[in-house]
């Protein structure tokens, strides 16, 4: 505790500066992988699924019903893993800034500029494209899980 005392109230801050630096200050808590897969549909059942398990207790609307209940919620999910996924690049912007402000103190506005040009690209362009993707396999599963309950139809 002397030891500490000694440093006075600059050293103490230098090292309270150097302690968190060190523990990773700039990090980005938000990882990709903390947001899952946005292609939620890969991840679904099969679009047959109602009509292979049905065991005649299932109508064709009745079916049909869940098909589109299920590709709603597949929807929701892919826009749950899009905010998260935007989340994540808008916090790596801010810790890209950080990171040109403490790397790159000349160089900041440059630094800064660059960042920026490359994580708007990549969220309005990358993430826009994947999610539209996304929203269509939901979509591409709802209407062939329709699809197959028109079998229950016709048994």
């Amino acid at each position: 505790m002397r030891a500490v005392a000694s440093l006075g109230a600059a050293g103490i801050t230098a090292l309270s500066l150097a302690t968190a630096v060190w523990a990773g200050v700039f990090a980005n808590p938000v990882f990709p992988a903390t947001c899952g897969n946005p292609d939620v549909a890969s991840a679904m059942g099969p679009p047959n699924y109602f009509e292979m398990h049905a065991g005649g207790v299932l109508t064709v609307k009745s079916c049909s019903a869940l098909c589109k209940t299920n590709a709603a919620q597949c929807k929701r999910a892919v826009a749950a893993n899009g905010a998260c996924m935007n989340t994540f690049l808008s916090r790596s912007l801010q810790f890209n800034d950080a990171e040109c402000e403490a790397d790159y103190p000349t160089q900041a506005k440059a630094c800064k500029s660059n960042a920026h040009d490359y994580w708007e690209v990549t969220r309005k362009n990358d993430l826009k494209n994947t999610l539209a993707d996304d929203r269509t396999g939901c979509a591409n599963w709802g209407s062939d899980c329709i699809a197959a309950c028109q079998i229950l139809g016709q048994a």
